[in-house]
């Protein structure tokens, strides 16, 4: 037996609800063409400005390469991967990695692997990078490097223009492949 009041069907209820679904169904639906609209007109461009200039890249020691001089880098747009082996999401992000070198190597783009680990470590690096086809300069022991890069986390990227200032990080947002492509258009004009 229900304990509500029966309701007389001819009496108007000022007390009735109504319902707004209708109204929050379409206005939902708009906002997802819009959202999908906007998918469309291609992804904003990251700002990019520079954060000082780039330090001297320096480590104990490296492995697939021969260390980076500041000649071998001047005019170029560099990409510094800061990693370690006992990092997961690094090892995680090392195939997009050699994807991008492949992709922008050939366009000039520099790309430079570094990590704070010592020596010992130097074989573990050599086959992690070994495995994943990386090709580019590691250099092991690079504490110092990373702190002037002011290097908080891990994995974390830092790409140089070709004025020798850092211009982008990971912090900032944005996908790598849209920062380079942006860089390798701006040439020198940015200081």
């Amino acid at each position: 037996m229900s304990h509500e009041p029966q309701m007389d069907p001819d009496l108007p209820n000022e007390f009735r609800r109504t319902s707004h679904a209708g109204k929050m169904f379409f206005g939902l639906l708009l906002l997802a063409v819009v959202v999908s609209a906007l998918s469309w007109f291609g992804k904003p461009a990251v700002e990019l400005w520079p954060h000082g200039p780039a330090p001297t890249i320096a480590a104990a020691g490296w492995v697939n390469g021969e260390a980076p001089t500041k000649e071998s880098l001047a005019g170029k747009v560099v990409v510094i991967d800061v990693w370690a082996t006992w990092c997961r999401p690094c090892l995680s992000a090392l195939p997009h990695m050699v994807e991008l070198h492949d992709q922008f190597a050939d366009r000039g783009v520099v790309f430079i692997g570094l990590t704070s680990e010592g020596e010992k470590e130097q074989g573990k690096i050599q086959s992690i990078l070994q495995k994943a086809g990386a090709r580019w300069p590691n250099g092991w022991g690079a504490g110092p490097t990373m702190q002037e890069l002011h290097n908080e986390y891990l994995p974390c990227v830092y790409v140089i223009g070709k004025n020798g200032q850092i211009m982008w990080t990971t912090s900032d947002g944005g996908d790598l492949p849209d920062i380079l492509e942006q860089l390798l258009k701006q040439g020198d004009s940015r200081t």
